[in-house]
């Protein structure tokens, strides 16, 4: 029976499928390494196992890293890579022996970087000296320190025309390479430099923006298309100066042709094309040289990706813009406290009289307030006007005369404790709104008859409209350096109210609009309201009711007392990444379980499973570099 023997790149590349975002995995003809925003110091422990070097981490090292290899490396190519991936965060290697330290790059040159002599391999950052011998060291310096990351170091000694560099071991390699091009005798008055993968036109054009021609140490160039070399006239330090910027023109064209395809991770192709259209129109107007036209920028909705066709400068601009705008956008989870706390006491007390000194003819005096409600004589005959409260009556009759007296007592009180949190999460510089309310109808208008002279006989009728009330929350978060967010904040608050002395419904209505700048999860008070309101209203009969004791029945006292306390409070939380989305989300999601819960135990007249709960929910946030 013949036996089946998978390919070793298909089974790496299978397991590259199966083991999501991150992926590390060895072959039989390499390592196969795939990491999306893996923790930098798993790295360090990979290239530790695979590489056998021993490393010491420095407590600031601390990064995201993205690696995407397509063929399996072996243990020197992985090490390479290694590197450049600690060039590319901010930080280096240091090998001392048969330990490896890794630093910043900012610190790195104050340690005990090791001496590299020419031709040796080194990796990380070493020192090297470079011996010059044709022109001066220190005029090098000038020209080679652009060249050199502001970490790297580069000196002249003049006793004996050397350089001292310290940076990464391949950056020193390219470094020597252009000393070594620009470091030749200088007899002649004019140089031939021959050119090995740029064009001597081009650079000849370069050279001349930046060359001015109207001082005597300029100097004058001339190209030869025949050998594509340069021909350069100037005093000596001109020509050394030129020879430098030649020898940094002349590398390989990284990537050929005109038309380059970007696969965006997080921003939208169609958002970016505006964008990238302006700047390459401001490249161009930079530009004093004619171009080949402009570039084409197209968005692929499908793939979410852009399309770029233009020459080789205007692609490198915008392909560094594009990786500099698609990045993960932070979220904002906004937490709103509308608190409402309000006490409203009533107190109505008073007397009122009646006599009838005509045997029934009529009422010969009557004592009535205008808070005192309905009088004896109306009560009398309708005996359904009794208004609220306690209502006491008497009626007696002495001498003919028919003597009437009437009590109404009434006390009040109402509270209210109100609280509402309305939460919501919006990306950063997104605005978000909800709204969580009723929508109630209010009459506008309404026909009740037939006007005079309308012969159509029309039916009465009302207009209606509708609008929401209930609770409002409009937000639109910006993250500033930090931790802070700026929130402009558009906020209402609506309800229903008693109807009272009104026509139609009435709304209670509380609206906030203001910007305000919080930290993270700090807390702060938008506004508030604080009212103590007494009225205090006495209504009494001239004279006689001013006489102490027996006043009190020719006077009616109505007092009414409201108070009220109103905050609003507002929390921001920086949701930056999954993990913090997922905590949040698992508080708020057990919260409103346990309430569920609760519920559930109140009402034992259900079964366990009448009473609908939300699942157990697990939200496992598993880091990039974890894997599978």
């Amino acid at each position: 029976m013949r036996r089946w023997c998978p390919c070793p790149m298909l089974l790496a590349l299978l397991l590259t499928c199966l083991m999501g975002p991150a992926v590390s995995a060895e072959t039989r003809s390499g390592y196969l390494l795939n990491l999306q925003q893996a923790d930098l110091r798993s790295l360090i422990n990979t290239v530790s196992q695979r590489t056998g070097r021993n490393f010491v981490v420095d407590p600031r090292v601390d990064a995201r890293v993205t690696v995407v290899s397509t063929m399996p490396l072996d243990a020197t190519e992985l090490y390479e890579v290694f590197e450049t991936v600690l060039e590319v965060h901010g930080y280096a290697a240091i090998e001392q022996g048969e330990i490896t330290r890794i630093v910043p790059s900012a610190t790195a040159k104050q340690h005990a970087v090791p001496l590299a002599e020419h031709g040796a391999r080194h990796g990380g950052i070493v020192t090297r000296v470079l011996v010059i011998e044709h022109v001066s060291a220190s005029q090098l310096v000038p020209v080679l320190r652009p060249l050199l990351p502001q970490v790297a170091h580069l000196a002249a000694y003049e006793p004996t025309n050397r350089l001292i560099v310290t940076d990464s071991a391949r950056n020193i390699d390219r470094i020597e390479h252009i000393v070594a091009r620009v470091d030749r005798p200088t007899d002649r008055s004019i140089d031939v430099i021959r050119l090995e993968n740029a064009r001597a036109a081009q650079v000849i054009g370069v050279l001349a923006e930046i060359a001015p021609a109207d001082t005597d140490a300029s100097a004058r160039l001339s190209a030869d298309p025949r050998t594509n070399s340069l021909l350069v006239r100037g005093d000596e330090a001109t020509r050394l100066e030129v020879r430098a910027l030649v020898a940094n023109l002349d590398t390989p064209i990284e990537e050929a042709g005109n038309t380059r395809v970007l696969y965006l991770r997080h921003a939208r192709a169609e958002d970016l094309v505006s964008i990238l259209e302006g700047v390459g129109r401001g490249q161009r107007a930079r530009e004093d040289a004619p171009t080949n036209g402009e570039a084409v920028i197209q968005a692929d909705p499908a793939t979410n990706a852009l399309v770029l066709t233009g020459s080789a400068d205007e692609l490198a601009g915008l392909e560094s813009v594009v990786h500099q705008l698609d990045i993960r956008r932070s979220q904002v989870l906004v937490e709103a406290i509308i608190a409402e706390l309000s006490t409203d006491r009533a107190r109505d007390l008073g007397i009122q009289l009646a006599l009838d000194a005509s045997n029934g003819d009529g009422v010969a005096a009557l004592t009535r307030f205008a808070d005192g409600g309905s009088d004896l004589v109306n009560i009398l005959a309708s005996p359904e006007q009794v208004d609220r409260g306690l209502t006491l009556g008497a009626l007696t009759e002495s001498g003919g005369n028919d003597f009437g007296l009437l009590l109404r007592a009434l006390a009040s009180d109402a509270d209210n404790n109100i609280l509402s949190t309305p939460s919501l999460v919006t990306l950063d510089n997104q605005e978000a709104e909800i709204v969580v309310g009723q929508n109630v109808p209010f009459v506008t208008g309404q026909f009740t008859g037939q006007a005079v002279g309308d012969t159509a006989g029309r039916s009465p009728f009302q207009t209606i409209e509708r609008q929401d009330v209930g609770l409002t929350l409009k937000v639109k978060p910006q993250i500033n350096e930090g931790d802070t967010v700026q929130l402009a904040i558009e906020q209402e608050v609506s309800s229903l109210a008693d109807r009272a002395q009104a026509a139609d419904i009435v709304t209670n209505t509380r609206s906030l609009n203001t910007t305000v700048l919080v930290d993270d999860g700090q807390t702060l008070v938008l506004g508030g309201l604080i009212d103590d309101t007494l009225r205090t209203r006495e209504e009494r009969v001239p004279l006689i009711g001013d006489i102490p004791v027996l006043g009190q029945l020719f006077r009616y006292e109505r007092t009414n007392t409201v108070k009220r306390n109103l905050m609003v409070f507002l929390q921001p939380r920086i949701l930056r990444d999954g993990a913090t989305a997922d905590r949040h989300t698992r508080e708020k999601y057990n919260e409103m379980r346990a309430a569920q819960l609760a519920q559930g135990e109140k009402a034992p007249r259900f079964g366990a499973g009448d009473v609908p709960v939300l699942p157990a929910l697990e939200l496992e946030y598993r880091d990039a570099a974890e894997g599978p």
